[in-house]
């Protein structure tokens, strides 16, 4: 495993296991355009920020679900997953298209990832990166806990989905694809 890809994981296995969200019900409103995570690991906030030597993807599309969704490049600062009420967001010490697990998250609404527990296997999903197409193929879905950090961390080149699920978002749903 590489160092980044550990520095990643191991961010990653703090900011969850140290307690995900912090929401109550009247936060939620409040605070919808934000999720909450401690880290005491400034390395990964860091790198994220030279961004510019990586060409990210900039969009995603789901044919089955007729929806094309704006991606946006995306850091934790701070312990703040950077998170936009109207685009996914790409995490930016994740992998590009071709060279790793890409990592996308986005909020649990409609014209964004509100749909995603739809995708079944063999569903095609596109990332657009510097206008080119990359297709993969749905694997896999997977309902988790929020601290079960593991599930989205991965040393293969494939792409992972992640967003809140269930009631009040007490769960994640993670979304795995392969490039075809």
């Amino acid at each position: 495993m590489s160092n980044k890809v550990f520095r990643l994981s191991l961010s990653l296995l703090l900011a969850f296991s140290t307690g995900f969200l912090f929401w109550n019900y009247k936060s939620i409103k409040n605070r919808a355009s934000q999720i909450f995570a401690h880290t005491s690991n400034v390395a990964l906030q860091q790198e994220a920020v030279n961004v510019d030597t990586k060409l990210p993807p900039t969009q995603i599309t789901f044919p089955k679900l007729n929806k094309s969704i704006v991606v946006s490049a995306s850091i934790i600062d701070n312990g703040v997953w950077g998170l936009s009420d109207d685009k996914a967001s790409w995490l930016a010490t994740s992998a590009v298209p071709g060279e790793g697990n890409v990592i996308i998250y986005a909020h649990n609404r409609p014209g964004l990832f509100g749909n995603l527990g739809a995708l079944q296997i063999g569903d095609e999903i596109i990332l657009t990166q510097n206008n080119k197409l990359i297709t993969y193929k749905v694997r896999e879905t997977l309902a988790i806990k929020p601290n079960q950090v593991e599930a989205i961390l991965s040393p293969n080149n494939q792409l992972t989905l992640y967003t809140c699920d269930g009631t009040f978002d007490q769960k994640r749903l993670v979304v795995y694809a392969d490039p075809v």
